[in-house]
């Protein structure tokens, strides 16, 4: 499969959530392996993608009309995981930077937990592995692959995996 070339006016940033593909961004080609790997590109730069592996691959893109530059000194199309942690209540996470936003891969263990918290800036959310618990605001839900949330600004949330399989 193949997305030819093309350009838009929001930011936009990427990843695979499963398989790998390639993808072009203003000239410089770079394959996105599963969950390793991310993109963060500005408004109105070309970019394409295609997969060669033969076998299904699923990525995510989100795109932004306006975000202010959080991360300045962050440059460059192609992103890669940075500071990882551990939470004391066994949540691992791996963080992706860009100029305007974070990605936070976070893989939740049974038993483990994000304790309920807020904080500046909204956030969204994707399962893309087993399932968890999570919780926005007054509202509680459980998440498989592909579920998403939104936590406004200051909303509080958090999650909890209280089954067999690790969650991503």
């Amino acid at each position: 499969a193949e997305l030819k070339i093309h350009a838009h006016p929001e930011r936009q940033i990427g990843m695979a959530l499963k398989g790998s593909f390639s993808i072009q961004i203003d000239g410089k080609e770079e394959c996105l392996e599963e969950l390793s790997n991310a993109y963060a590109i500005p408004p109105n730069v070309a970019h394409s993608a295609i997969n060669h592996s033969g076998k299904v691959a699923i990525g995510l893109d989100i795109k932004r009309t306006h975000c202010e530059e959080i991360f300045p000194e962050k440059q460059g199309y192609f992103i890669y995981p940075e500071n990882e942690r551990t939470l004391s209540t066994g949540i691992n996470m791996r963080f992706f930077l860009s100029s305007w936003c974070e990605v936070m891969l976070s893989t939740i263990p049974q038993h483990a937990s994000m304790p309920t918290h807020q904080h500046r800036g909204e956030q969204i959310g994707i399962a893309v592995q087993g399932n968890y618990l999570m919780q926005v605001g007054d509202e509680e839900e459980q998440f498989h692959f592909g579920k998403i949330y939104y936590a406004p600004d200051e909303v509080i949330h958090g999650a909890y995996n209280p089954f067999a399989e690790t969650a991503i």
